[in-house]
């Protein structure tokens, strides 16, 4: 270790649960991997389709794709299973702008003590 206590705020680390399968019928939040072309405005017109039937996006960041410097996977989190009708009409449109899209799951939201932890 080279210091200790250098960040400026609360650090905070992500867990996910993983399983067989996802639970559509009890879902609350879905999410998504996707990745779009290298071209002005390609982000934006992936998104517009979630604002356009009112879908809230709880979370999106960026990863590198391994061998492609400069290009993109985006993981998405939004509120509502892929079964809501806002949500998969919403999930079709942004496919079709994306060079791919692939639901990871729709899952319940965790509540409780280990959720406000």
């Amino acid at each position: 270790m080279l210091a200790e206590s250098v960040e400026d705020g609360p650090n905070y680390t992500r867990f996910i649960a993983l399983a067989w399968r996802d639970q559509p019928e009890r879902g609350e939040r879905t999410s998504i991997i996707t990745a779009v072309p290298d071209e002005p405005g390609s982000l934006y017109r992936l998104l517009e389709p979630f604002a356009s039937h009112g879908v809230n996006l709880k979370m999106i960041y960026s990863r590198p794709i391994h061998g492609k410097p400069w290009h993109y996977n985006f993981y998405i989190d939004m509120e509502g299973s892929r079964l809501d009708e806002r949500v998969a009409e919403a999930l079709e449109e942004a496919r079709e702008r994306s060079l791919f899209l692939r639901v990871l799951g729709s899952y319940p939201v965790l509540r409780g003590p280990l959720a406000e932890a």
